[in-house]
């Protein structure tokens, strides 16, 4: 099976994400510094887990820039995905809000829902993986 190399287009787009997520990281390491009124100074025990997934997703957008087939790339967006609902999982132990009582019942709800859609989104990418897999071999 031949590579598929991206089209310029293509790898200028991924160049472009991945400028995003390093300056997203950037402000992920400055949020505590920046003394952002909602975040506590625990803040500073989640930051590796939002380093991990940001970095992990600039690098699947690197390894794009030279190989982009279509079965690959639903399998490694699944991948970035589970990484997501670790980050979100750490947010979520940690909880470094400064937000009243009545309110951390219904940011945990929240939480738990964007950790299921993330993880409803990874299987379906799998799926889509497979599928698009299958699609190639038969070309």
């Amino acid at each position: 099976m031949p590579t598929k190399t991206p089209t310029r287009k293509r790898r200028f787009g991924y160049l472009v994400s991945i400028i995003l997520n390093l300056l997203i990281i950037y402000g992920v390491n400055n949020l505590v510094r920046w003394e952002v009124p909602y975040l506590t100074a625990d803040f500073s025990d989640v930051v590796w887990a939002f380093n991990l997934s940001l970095s992990v997703t600039a690098f699947m957008y690197a390894i794009f820039m030279l190989f982009d087939r279509r079965w690959f790339k639903h399998f490694m967006v699944a991948i970035t995905n589970l990484f997501s609902i670790g980050a979100l999982f750490v947010f979520w132990q940690v909880l470094p809000l400064d937000i009243p009582e009545s309110t951390v019942y219904w940011v945990n709800t929240g939480l738990f829902i964007l950790m299921g859609a993330v993880l409803l989104s990874a299987i379906m990418e799998i799926i889509s993986a497979v599928r698009a897999y299958r699609k190639s071999v038969q070309e």
